[in-house]
């Protein structure tokens, strides 16, 4: 293809591990495929030429991969890679993950028991306070809601390798611009309303996410610093607006807009509970950013440009409009979050409309490392918690035990790596230490 590779022995290595990392990933999700079992060749400079021309490959027609390698590699690149296709019931699996869902019910389980308080009756009180009746249930409902599109917003710029730490004041913004446009609409067609506001939602939000994306493409400025700062600066902005332009005519109200007029609330699920026909919109939002992510060829180079950016632009991908993309796209969602607070929620816009709701679907999204499905099922997991929590203090536990639990389920998911690293270094030296012993005693018996 004309291309040449300028690369280090070690940094060929390098390369061609985490292409084949990729690779794997790709065929297993996007293409339906087998695991990917291989190795790296011992010709570091062929292993580089290879990786390259592989991607380069899957990029012109990944599908094709389907009917066989050797259509785009040879019997070469099979060689070189020693690479082979599992059997589709028997994926390739981590032995090594660790039970942090258990460990951490079991440690809050004693920490209430020195507190004296009866961990089962507890934790009894937890079920009953998320599921105990329907507006609790749709309470809880709408919680997992806001925090599992929070958490796919976060995955979303993760999986470019940028973090967009600014999507609660990104929330912010769409939800009092959202709320806005249905009284400067008032009076027209509900659905006419709806989407205005979905779209100066997401408008809003996508536009204060480009900011830190550009920064952080065209002159390297830290995201983290640039998104943070920005989220006080939404917060006094909106808070200004609710105080001063926007202020509700009502003097009980400090910082509210005007409220919506019924006719453009979204219908209510549960009657008394915050559940709305939002979560029907978040349900396809969700399974819409599973299926670019997991399933298509645009999110495994969405993958290949968060893992490695320069093998990313050697293969001819524009990783910086990418990386713009990405984050504009997770700062619409998080504006829509807020629309949906707005408009099935609270019905105006108020402080109250995120109580720092993206943070913890941020710390969701770490917890889940990035992955969409895991994030939902831990949105549900903490959502019961966080909900159920009020039904703990029935049984005199204190809610604040919801914070203790949450911080334990990030001390494992931190530490998972490390644990499992020592777990792996004992087992070996366990049955390195074994064989010895059966080589010595082998030995004696010979003699």
């Amino acid at each position: 293809e004309g291309h040449t590779v300028h690369a280090t022995a070690e940094e060929a290595q390098a390369e061609t591990e985490q292409m084949l990392n990729v690779y794997a990933d790709f065929c297993r999700d996007v293409l339906n495929m087998p695991v990917i079992k291989g190795r790296k060749t011992e010709s570091d400079k062929f292993a580089g030429a290879v990786a390259t021309y592989a991607i380069e490959a899957l990029m012109h027609d990944g599908k094709a991969l389907q009917a066989g390698t050797s259509h785009y590699f040879g019997d070469g690149f099979t060689k070189a890679f020693d690479i082979t296709f599992a059997d589709k019931n028997n994926q390739l699996k981590n032995p090594h993950q660790t039970s942090w869902g258990m460990s951490t019910r079991i440690i809050g389980g004693v920490i209430m028991a020195i507190s004296g308080f009866d961990p089962f009756r507890a934790y009894g009180a937890m079920i009953e306070g998320a599921f105990g009746n329907a507006r609790h249930i749709g309470d809880f409902m709408e919680y997992a809601m806001v925090l599992c599109l929070c958490g796919l917003a976060c995955v979303l710029a993760a999986r470019v390798g940028i973090f967009n730490v600014g999507g609660e004041g990104q929330l912010l913004l769409g939800g009092i611009f959202a709320c806005q446009v249905g009284i400067w609409m008032q009076g027209k067609p509900m659905p006419l309303v709806i989407a205005c506001a979905a779209l100066a939602a997401m408008a809003v939000g996508a536009a204060y996410a480009l900011i830190p994306g550009v920064l952080k493409v065209k002159v390297k400025v830290n995201e983290v610093i640039t998104t943070i700062m920005l989220n006080t600066i939404a917060a006094y902005l909106c808070a200004f607006l609710a105080k001063g332009p926007w202020k509700n005519a009502n003097s009980n109200l400090i910082a509210a807009t005007e409220q919506l007029d019924v006719r453009y609330w979204f219908s209510s699920i549960i009657p008394s509970s915050k559940l709305s026909t939002a979560i029907f919109a978040a349900a396809m939002m969700t399974f819409l950013v599973w299926y670019v992510m997991q399933k298509t060829s645009k999110g495994f180079e969405m993958k290949l440009t968060g893992q490695n950016p320069r093998f990313a632009r050697f293969s001819g991908l524009k990783t910086d409009r990418m990386v713009i993309i990405c984050m504009m796209i997770s700062g619409a969602m998080c504006g829509l979050v807020g629309m949906f607070r707005v408009y099935g929620a609270e019905h105006l816009y108020k402080d109250s409309i995120s109580k720092d709701y993206y943070f913890e679907g941020l710390m969701v999204a770490m917890i889940a490392q990035y992955k969409p499905l895991p994030v939902i099922g831990l949105s549900i997991f903490f959502a019961i918690l966080k909900i159920g929590a009020d039904g703990m203090q029935s049984v005199g536990v204190p809610n604040q035990i919801y914070q203790i639990i949450q911080t334990i389920v990030i001390f494992f998911m931190a530490a998972e790596s490390g644990i499992t690293a020592a777990m792996r270094v004992r087992s070996q030296k366990k049955k390195a230490k074994l064989a010895a012993e059966a080589r010595l005693n082998g030995g004696a018996e010979h003699e």
